[in-house]
């Protein structure tokens, strides 16, 4: 019996899309150019400490090492992420973001 000549109720479902074939299907939106930004957190100084700031000084951002980063596009919290490092003998280390929570807007 042919899919077209099954009752709907012994209908094969689809799984859902992989990462891959989202990406194909957004062929055309490849060239819109998104502002990304990492927060690694944020601080209120006045003028004159941030003056005496020098290279090697240490600046605490307000969050723990243990704490998600935001990650923001075009200004907006999508995501939290961790800091991850590789270790590559060519480089001596690459860090970057793993994401960890995604938020879905409530509107676009």
């Amino acid at each position: 019996m042919s899919e077209e000549n099954k009752p709907n109720n012994q209908q094969e479902t689809a799984s859902p899309p992989t990462p891959a074939e989202i990406l194909s299907s957004l062929n055309g939106f490849g060239d819109i150019k998104l502002d990304v930004k990492i927060l690694l957190g944020k601080i209120k100084m006045p003028i004159g400490h941030y003056l005496k700031i020098t290279r090697g000084s240490i600046v605490e951002l307000g969050k723990s090492r243990t704490e998600p980063l935001d990650i923001l596009v075009n200004g907006k919290k999508v995501a939290e992420g961790e800091v991850v490092l590789e270790k590559d003998m060519a480089i001596s280390e690459k860090v970057g973001i793993e994401v960890v929570k995604i938020f879905r807007p409530k509107k676009f």
